[in-house]
């Protein structure tokens, strides 16, 4: 509806929005702040909040936390050693945003969505 996300689900949220406010008029505002995302390619990307660039022009004070598959338990069962996970978190260790990319991101990106 925006153009700001091109991808259904997004469409699905904006158009909720749209009757929200059109038909019970109760007035909503979109909220992308952990707004997931998924694309399918070799590896698969995934991003959920805020990334490093994000937080940085915010001025918060935050951390990123890295780990490669090959050494998670999931990349292993896998036989997957492609692919990464970046966690950006707030000064209390918050969830802001989280990064990633491997064979099956589609599958794990539901998980980062949990603020």
């Amino acid at each position: 509806m925006t153009g700001a996300y091109q991808f259904t689900h997004a469409a699905g949220y904006e158009g909720g929005i749209v009757l929200t406010n059109a038909i019970l008029h109760l007035p909503r505002k979109a909220d992308y702040t952990f707004f997931p995302w998924c694309t399918y390619t070799d590896p698969e990307l995934a991003s959920i909040g805020m990334n490093e660039t994000a937080a940085k022009e915010s001025g918060l004070k935050y951390a990123v936390w890295t780990e490669e598959f090959k050494n998670n338990d999931r990349g292993l069962a896998e036989g997957e050693g492609l692919g990464r996970i970046k966690l950006v978190l707030d000064a209390k260790e918050k969830p802001l945003g989280c990064r990633s990319s491997d064979c099956t991101q589609g599958n794990l990106s539901a998980n980062g969505s949990l603020p």
